[in-house]
């Protein structure tokens, strides 16, 4: 994101090194991200090996998780295709530098239902190729995963006018916005997140989880074009069948595009 863009004119490029402080902070004590690898058990008892974020988003975090992927200690390309969230938010800078490095390798991204992901968390959650979210022992989607406004601190915007303080917003929310279609997020969750205070917190109910849905559009067509075995198969798509075998073409696919990321 550009954000020199944002910004037109000398007062509002006057407060620049401000907002790239304090704008967009869940909170001005947080501690980094924690990045780790660590065991997963799915609902089918098979465990694997999942990238774990946890914490909340701060400045440097971009750097450290690309660090984290480019090393050979801690983190197997060719084993660690799931990535668990347990975030709190934070920065929205760092979430979609974060986010953007984790579609660019590929991940079945989730959130644990004893876990959650709040805030610019979503970014990182919509970041996967594949998306899946937390179930109870039912089988339902579990509501754990919270949107609210940007955060602009108040010692800030209170410094500017009355039109200074509506252009800054508008572009923050544009730039949002943008972010949320990037993503492949639905709109109607950009609107839940405007509708809500930066204060406050909406927890999306199971339909809205659901409707990000399990394959960004583009990869879902992806998928469809590259795997045959799904074309003999097309009269039944809501099948259990359909669906592992859709999976299985979605996880061989990303392993091949992993095997074409070189460290620089």
């Amino acid at each position: 994101m550009n954000l020199r863009a944002l910004f037109q004119g000398p007062i509002l490029a006057r407060g620049l090194a401000i907002w790239l402080g304090w704008v967009l902070w869940a909170s001005t004590s947080a501690h980094a991200v924690q990045i780790e690898v660590k065991p997963l058990k799915l609902h089918t008892g098979v465990e694997v090996s999942a990238l774990h974020l946890s914490g909340t988003m701060v400045e440097g975090d971009g750097d450290n998780l690309d660090a984290f992927l480019r090393q050979s200690k801690g983190f197997d390309a060719n084993q660690t295709l799931w990535l668990t969230l347990d975030v709190d938010g934070g920065s929205v800078r760092e979430a979609l530098r974060m986010a953007r490095s984790l579609r660019q390798w590929g991940f079945v991204s989730h959130v644990p239902a004893s876990a959650k992901c709040l805030s610019a968390c979503i970014f990182l959650y919509a970041a996967g190729l594949v998306r899946i979210p937390g179930l109870d022992d039912k089988q339902a989607i579990v509501s754990n995963i919270g949107i609210h406004r940007a955060f602009i601190a108040p010692k800030y915007l209170a410094t500017l006018s009355l039109s200074e303080a509506e252009k800054m917003t508008q572009s923050i929310h544009q730039s949002i916005e943008r972010s949320f279609a990037a993503f492949d997020l639905p709109m109607a969750l950009y609107q839940l997140a405007m509708q809500t205070p930066s204060h406050a917190m909406h927890w999306l109910s199971a339909a809205d989880i659901a409707s990000i849905t399990t394959y960004p559009v583009w990869f879902d067509e992806y998928i469809l074009a590259q795997c045959e075995a799904l074309v003999s198969m097309e009269t039944q798509p809501h099948s259990a069948a359909y669906a592992q075998q859709k999976s299985s073409c979605a996880a061989r696919l990303i392993q091949v595009h992993r095997q074409k990321i070189k460290a620089p």
